[in-house]
């Protein structure tokens, strides 16, 4: 089942979000059948405002993965959403390392689809 946190983060409605976020008992980290969340939706479409809503929450879990072993990180990173990239990159809790189920990680996904703003981004992060 899909929350509508989700639903509406998949969609990029900022305003809708904001609502749910802030003014009910939203599990932010909820995940559907196939492990997604708020902010992997968000990430994956390139929704910059409602990445940015959902990590300024302080029990937004970054790292959460899929079924398939995919983060929110990986999503923003092989579909190119450089400035999502860019805001998940700035989490204090980030793990770029994180694998997939084939040992793919957000870095390689960039470099494998063409990203090369993205894999500079992953270049010059320092943690």
């Amino acid at each position: 089942m899909v929350g509508p946190h989700i639903a509406a983060s998949r969609k990029g409605l900022d305003a809708i979000v904001k609502l749910l976020l802030f003014h009910t008992d939203t599990a932010i980290n909820s995940q559907t059948g196939g492990g997604r969340t708020a902010l992997f939706a968000a990430s994956q479409n390139g929704h910059e405002a409602v990445v940015k809503l959902l990590l300024s929450r302080t029990d937004i879990a970054v790292n959460t993965q899929t079924g398939g072993g995919l983060t929110a990180l990986f999503a923003a990173s092989q579909n190119g959403h450089e400035a999502v990239v860019r805001f998940l990159l700035s989490h204090k809790d980030i793990d770029v390392n994180t694998q997939t189920e084939h040992g793919l990680t957000a870095l390689i996904a960039a470099s494998l689809n063409g990203h090369d703003v993205v894999v500079n981004l992953f270049l010059s992060h320092k943690r």
